[in-house]
């Protein structure tokens, strides 16, 4: 029982939690998760952000419930949780009470994957992102709201802290870290003509995402400039049937562009000598892609109203 102001709250808790509280009548402060359902409201309590994390997590396998995860928190410190995790060890989670063999083998091989994003351990994964206010933090956040899970968001900026250092700009660590996602989900991102006549999929990371202010790619657009990202073609599949039209530049360089009969919209173009290559207009991506150019071209010919920033874009002229 908490009291708030004269308001008491009956909490549940880890046996670790309730340890970690100290004695009676002292000040506490606890992070709290409500379960809601049609005839009761349970207020559970952890002493720490991470273990509320986990309690989340473990609650996401079928056949675990508040209780059995609180069992399993109880049982096992957090480090201890996720190297059983990382090395399969359903044996180390069976020791909580009411977790039988099969459920500690359903828990170990759906969290398996995920036993790197929370609570960091050497080995096992990269580490723990700290929900402590700061660039890593804004990082986690960016990520999952292009669409990557918490866990996947966690690993991914841990990996790109480890490879830029601990001074490393918000702009870079998302950069980075869309790279590091991408390689760790072989996520795929769709792309399709404005009528949907033509579908595109691009599995894993893109070889380069560009921003160009060439005269041929305005044209093309429409726009000021144009973004494209550029995929290997083996990592592209299309569906409907597109048309092509050949442009041959004042360089002599060969670009094919292909475009939507119905609609008209260009979906994607193989210039040479990159014809092993997909450039895939960035604008033609369903919300969530989370690409961030990461070079821009021709600036010499940019328009004088335009500028591109970001701490880790690379310019030419």
């Amino acid at each position: 029982m908490i009291d708030v102001g004269g308001v008491g709250y009956l909490v549940e808790a880890s046996a670790r939690t309730l340890e970690a509280l100290g004695a009676t009548g002292g000040e506490v402060t606890i992070h709290t998760e409500m379960l809601v359902g049609e005839d009761f409201l349970r207020l559970l309590g952890f002493a720490k952000a991470e273990e509320r994390d986990w309690f989340r997590l473990l609650t996401s396998v079928q056949g675990v419930g508040a209780k059995v995860a609180l069992a399993i928190l109880s049982a096992l410190e957090i480090t201890d949780l996720q190297r059983a995790l990382a090395s399969g060890d359903s044996a180390m989670i069976a020791r909580a009470n009411g977790v039988g063999p099969k459920l500690a083998q359903r828990i170990t091989h759906e969290l398996k994957d995920k036993a790197g994003a929370l609570g960091g351990i050497a080995g096992g994964g990269a580490a723990y992102v700290s929900t402590t206010p700061g660039p890593l933090a804004d990082a986690v956040t960016a990520l999952t709201g292009l669409g990557f899970k918490p866990g996947e968001a966690s690993s991914a900026v841990a990996a790109a802290s480890e490879e830029l250092g601990a001074d490393a700009s918000l702009d870079a660590l998302v950069r980075v870290a869309l790279k590091k996602a991408a390689k760790m989900t072989n996520r795929i991102r769709h792309a399709a003509c404005r009528c949907g006549q033509i579908r595109i999929a691009c599995t894993g990371e893109p070889i380069r995402i560009s921003v160009c202010h060439c005269g041929e790619c305005k044209a093309r657009s429409g726009s000021a400039f144009a973004a494209q990202v550029r995929f290997p073609e083996e990592q592209v599949s299309t569906e409907g049937e597109a048309k092509m039209w050949q442009y041959t530049g004042d360089s002599g360089n060969i670009a094919d562009f292909f475009f939507c009969g119905t609609c008209g919209s260009g979906v994607w173009y193989r210039a040479r000598p990159y014809h092993d290559a997909y450039a895939v207009p960035l604008g033609n991506f369903e919300p969530g892609h989370g690409f961030v150019p990461d070079y821009s071209v021709y600036e010499d010919r940019m328009e004088p109203w335009v500028s591109i920033t970001g701490d880790a874009i690379e310019h030419y002229d």
